[in-house]
């Protein structure tokens, strides 16, 4: 009973985007694996808005994520722990490596890479793109292609620092950082092990998050 009061023992869902899976998943499961080997953790990965009712029905304890449409769904709370960096990343012999400044333009001129599959007004331009939620798949893809990929800066720290990928700055890019939240129902009583869940992924967020 002492290790299911401080969050050592039971059970605990937990739902992230591929992003966010990619990120903290890891180590979080390294970690809760050393510290509560008696916790279990069931973990689903998909695009947020699309665990609401995961969430609502008790399967998933949080999600990990940034949704405004769940913010905005009445019970639901979404607290923000910070934001992480994003960067336009390209293989290093890309015909846009290297250049000082890059437009939208001239990025559209070449397929994206992407998560999930948005609207056919998101992308100008005729060039394809290659849609998957598995971000070390798209990892690979982006190392051999000319795919550009819109990615947090910690997620691909060490193939920045092999040179196998580089950061292309696109000046007129509408986007630069991405909120990390936690989101949980209001009237559940949270376990101790969910609250233990969160501690350790706030200590993540702040070893990754920008100002």
């Amino acid at each position: 009973m002492r290790r299911f009061a401080e969050g050592k023992a039971g059970q605990i869902g937990i739902g992230l985007g591929p992003m966010m899976a990619r990120l903290l998943l890891p180590e979080l499961g390294k970690t809760l694996l050393r510290e509560s080997p008696r916790l279990t953790l069931i973990t689903r990965i998909g695009p947020p808005d699309t665990m609401l009712e995961a969430l609502l029905e008790g399967t998933l304890d949080v999600i990990v994520g940034n949704s405004w449409q769940l913010s905005r769904v009445p019970g639901v709370i979404q607290v923000s722990l910070g934001w992480v960096e994003l960067v336009v990343a390209v293989r290093a012999g890309h015909p846009l490596a290297g250049r000082k400044a890059v437009s939208m333009r001239e990025l559209d001129a070449y397929p994206a890479a992407l998560a999930y599959q948005y609207s056919a007004q998101a992308r100008a331009g005729d060039m394809g793109a290659v849609i998957c939620e598995n971000f070390d798949i798209v990892q690979d893809i982006v190392g051999d292609t000319d795919c550009s990929w819109l990615v947090a800066r910690a997620m691909i720290a060490d193939d920045l620092a092999a040179n196998r990928l580089v950061t292309v700055n696109v000046t007129d890019l509408p986007v630069a950082k991405a909120e990390i939240s936690i989101v949980h129902l209001r009237d559940r009583t949270r376990s101790p092990a969910s609250l233990e869940l969160v501690k350790h992924i706030r200590t993540l967020v702040v070893q990754m998050a920008i100002a």
